[in-house]
């Protein structure tokens, strides 16, 4: 999935609106005021209007997320200073403020309740700290509007454009962002989520009820170089196109799990399960049509009836992205399918050719629809059937995963004759039709998840629940493995994080 840099931006001033401690958006020194801690080239500017295209208008869109008609800001007291939708308005808006505001200069409302030194603390909080590059080339505007005579248009230090702090970033986890171009060996800062805590936000105009809470005990990777190692870990374990260690269906990233069906099954249900009188030329695409799923956006190999997958780099056919082809740990094809994370978290928006990010991708929404495509494949494969009765798609909603219940059921009773009877009630309500699968991106820098908030983001063996090994098929008919299989989860839930929060 393809991130943006804005994110770690707007989560990064989405928590320092909490805290009161603002940079400014400037680059900081060693003194942490954005002066470099020492000499800082100067730059100067011709006219006051240059001088705040350059050095404040990159700031506005930050003010702009309350100081606008409607925002938050649209009171008796913040329509004093009031920016609009067009940024080309924002010279004349922010000098109307400062007028109407009793002009001057340090003085000036505008600049105190920004740097949070007002009667009246500013509910964001600092925006603009007193001594930051912010605070001085708003006071080297103001000069030059209250006295020209005293106006010296001159500023040194890097200015970083502050993004607005409400609105999609489609992004992923801020150590991502803070790793770019990064040696491995970087340390790792603090997992930004960590600060969301109760009485955080007291005081402040920002909302929060979902607090963090740490569930793992090594969450922080430590370095650059070991997150950029999980993620490459936990592309196979969730994404699942043919990869060697793909992730699949109650089957861990076992290349020989009970759950796997052989491919020519798959690669003839024109006939065995459709009726047609021929294989149609368009098989694999009418197949990810039916299913609601679209065909993978990477190689995802099956081989055809009669082809060694081994000789045809897996086979001519391709998958949708709700299965994969298991494959040995020394790269060679089983031959053998599985479902995978991507039935209900992949998904597809648009043709590739429509635009960018258009077409298959991983993480978003999916319209799948599960209960035919588990009818089917247990008509393959019996095993299959363990999710055919699910009433996933009698309904369209916004309810949570059905895991959380099955899963619990499974996990709670350890005789498994003991559970049959919750297993079939919790499958066969129909109130498990009301799922919305989450999308993924975003999910980096959630303090939880799921539509209700219903668990921390650090609980993170749920992700895995669908790869929950031999699963439920634990006591039958041999002795039970359930404690090597819980050891799985445990020991592929942070790559398998670290790649969706990525």
């Amino acid at each position: 999935m393809r991130k943006l840099n804005a994110t770690t931006v707007i989560f990064m001033l989405a928590l320092s609106a909490c805290n009161g401690d603002y940079s400014g958006g400037t680059a900081t020194g060693g003194d942490g005021t954005g002066n470099g801690g020492g000499e800082t080239p100067t730059t100067s500017f011709t006219s006051s209007e240059e001088f705040f295209d350059a050095r404040l208008a990159p700031r506005m869109d930050l003010c702009r997320t309350c100081h606008k008609p409607g925002g938050v800001a649209d009171n008796d007291e913040g329509r004093r200073f009031m920016l609009s939708t067009n940024p080309g308005d924002d010279y004349d808006n922010l000098r109307q403020a400062w007028e109407i505001l009793g002009e001057g200069v340090e003085d000036n409302r505008v600049l105190t309740k920004a740097s949070d030194t007002d009667e009246e603390p500013h509910s964001a909080g600092a925006l603009w700290p007193l001594g930051s590059d912010a605070y001085k080339d708003t006071v080297t505007l103001f000069t030059c509007w209250d006295n020209p005579a005293q106006c010296v248009l001159q500023a040194g230090g890097e200015v970083l454009e502050q993004f607005p702090l409400l609105g999609s970033a489609r992004g992923g986890h801020f150590w991502n962002d803070f790793c770019e171009g990064k040696p491995d060996n970087t340390v790792l800062p603090e997992d930004p989520r960590q600060m969301v805590q109760p009485g955080i936000n007291e005081g402040k105009a920002v909302y929060m009820n979902a607090w963090a809470a740490e569930c793992q005990d090594d969450n922080n990777p430590g370095t650059c170089g070991e997150l950029r190692a999980r993620v490459e870990r936990g592309y196979p374990i969730v994404a699942s196109d043919g990869e060697v260690g793909a992730g699949h269906f109650f089957g861990g990233n076992s290349p020989d799990a009970s759950y796997a069906f052989p491919a020519s099954d798959y690669a003839s249900m024109w006939d065995s399960i459709w009726g047609m009188s021929s294989r149609p030329d368009n098989y694999d695409q009418l197949v990810a049509e039916r299913w609601g799923m679209p065909l993978s956006p990477t190689d995802n190999p099956y081989p055809l009836p009669g082809e060694d997958p081994n000789a045809t780099d897996g086979g001519s056919g391709q998958l949708p992205m709700g299965l994969t082809q298991l494959r040995n740990e020394d790269g060679s094809w089983t031959g053998r399918l599985n479902v995978t994370c991507s039935i209900c978290h992949g998904g597809q928006v648009g043709e590739p050719e429509d635009g960018d990010l258009l077409g298959p991708m991983y993480g978003n929404n999916s319209i799948s629809d599960i209960t035919v495509m588990f009818s089917e494949l247990a008509r393959l494969a019996p095993q299959q059937s363990a999710l055919a009765i699910v009433s996933q798609n009698k309904v369209r909603g916004t309810g949570n995963i059905t895991n959380f219940q099955l899963f619990g059921t499974l996990e709670l009773f350890g005789d498994p004759l003991a559970l049959l009877f919750p297993y079939i009630s919790i499958q066969a309500e129909p109130s498990t039709g009301t799922e919305d699968p989450p999308v993924w991106w975003n999910g980096g820098h959630r303090s939880a998840k799921f539509y209700d908030g219903g668990q921390v983001w650090d609980s993170k063996r749920i992700e895995l629940s669908f790869h929950f090994p031999n699963t439920p098929n634990h006591g039958f008919p041999g002795p039970s493995t359930i404690e090597e299989d819980k050891q799985w989860i445990l020991d592929h839930q942070q790559d398998a994080d670290a790649w969706i929060s990525a």
